[in-house]
C-alpha cells in the first residue's frame, strides 16, 4: 500500500491517475447525458400512454368500450338468427302438412273424376244428359 502510494506520488504515477481521473470523469459524464436521455424518453412515453382521446390508454378503454358493445349487438344478432331458423323450420313444418293435404286433396278429387268419366252421363238429349253429370259432380262431392 505504501508502496502504491509513493508510486502514484512520483511524477509518472501522478500523470497516470490523473489520465485516470479524466478518463472516469468523461465516463461519468457521458453516463450522465445519456441517463438524462433515458428520462426524457421515459416521460415522452409516459406522456404518450397518457394522453386523452390519443394515449395508449384511451385507445385501450375505447377498444374494450367497442368489444363489449359488439359481443352485446352479435349476442342480439343470434338470438334474432334464432329466432328466424325456428320460424322457417315452422313454416317448413306447416308447408310439408299442406303438401301432404294437398295430395290426399287430389288424390280424391282424381277418383272422383275418374268415378265421372267411368259413368257417363245419361239422358236422351243435352239438357237431360247436363242434368245427370251435374247431379254426379254433386253427389260425388259429398
Amino acid at each position: 500500500m505504501i508502496a502504491l502510494l509513493g508510486f502514484l506520488g512520483s511524477r509518472l504515477g501522478g500523470g497516470i491517475a490523473a489520465a485516470i481521473v479524466a478518463a472516469l470523469t468523461v465516463g461519468v459524464g457521458v453516463q450522465t447525458v445519456r441517463l438524462s436521455g433515458a428520462h426524457r424518453d421515459v416521460a415522452k412515453l409516459a406522456a404518450e400512454i397518457d394522453r386523452p382521446v390519443t394515449g395508449y390508454k384511451a385507445q385501450l378503454a375505447t377498444c374494450k368500450t367497442n368489444r363489449e358493445e359488439l359481443e352485446a349487438k352479435i349476442a342480439v344478432q343470434n338470438a334474432a338468427v334464432a329466432g328466424l331458423k325456428a320460424e322457417a323450420a315452422k313454416r317448413t313444418a306447416d308447408a310439408e302438412k299442406a303438401v301432404t293435404e294437398a295430395l290426399k286433396g287430389r288424390e280424391s278429387a282424381e277418383a272422383r273424376a275418374a268415378k265421372l268419366l267411368r259413368n257417363p252421363p245419361a239422358g236422351i238429349d243435352t239438357c237431360a244428359r247436363a242434368m245427370s253429370a251435374f247431379e254426379a259432380v254433386k253427389e260425388s262431392a259429398r
